[in-house]
């Protein structure tokens, strides 16, 4: 993939981010979220978000920023579990790719640096959480080896979604994912 660099993300990529992940989110759940999230989960929500995660990160957390030709195509965060669903697995969170760079293994690499990332963490079970309903995000996550292994409502800020956990529980699943 020609020009295709990965980074860690600092606080000066906040409204990168925040453009980014609002645009593939609000694609994605244009027919699962309730219109009310859909507005208020907007670009100025996301850039509060991250403008906190980039400035206080929690332990062992990462967050990653893949640019084509210095544009910003993906990205993705992991780091300690968020919600005791994930019972002490290390949780991959926020994997968003632009729709027009989807499919050509993008997100797959770079699932693979947040495992390698996870791994270097002392985490050998790793998981993440999906709206149920996404059904192209399941396939995606199955297609890497991820089991459907509980569900949770994810009370979120604004809109109480019904999360399926997905996770790679066996060591050696573990390693096939950080070798995306």
């Amino acid at each position: 993939m020609t020009g295709l660099t990965f980074r860690r993300a600092t606080a000066e990529d906040r409204d990168t981010l925040a453009e980014l992940h609002s645009r593939v989110w609000q694609t994605v759940m244009a027919e699962l979220a309730p219109p009310e999230a859909l507005a208020r989960l907007d670009e100025a929500h996301r850039r509060k978000q991250w403008a906190r995660v980039l400035a206080e990160p929690r332990q062992d957390e990462c967050v990653l920023l893949a640019e084509r030709d210095g544009r910003a195509v993906a990205m993705g965060a992991a780091g300690s579990p968020l919600h005791p669903a994930f019972e002490g697995r290390g949780e991959l969170r926020a994997i968003d790719v632009d729709g027009a760079c989807q499919r050509q293994g993008i997100g797959r690499q770079l699932i693979g640096r947040l495992a390698q990332h996870l791994i270097q963490c002392g985490y050998d079970r790793i998981g993440l959480s999906v709206v149920e309903g996404n059904l192209p995000a399941i396939a995606f996550y199955e297609a890497l080896g991820g089991r459907i292994v509980g569900h949770y409502t994810d009370l979120g800020p604004i809109w109480k979604s019904q999360d399926l956990v997905m996770a790679w529980d066996e060591r050696d699943d573990v390693l096939r994912l950080a070798a995306c």
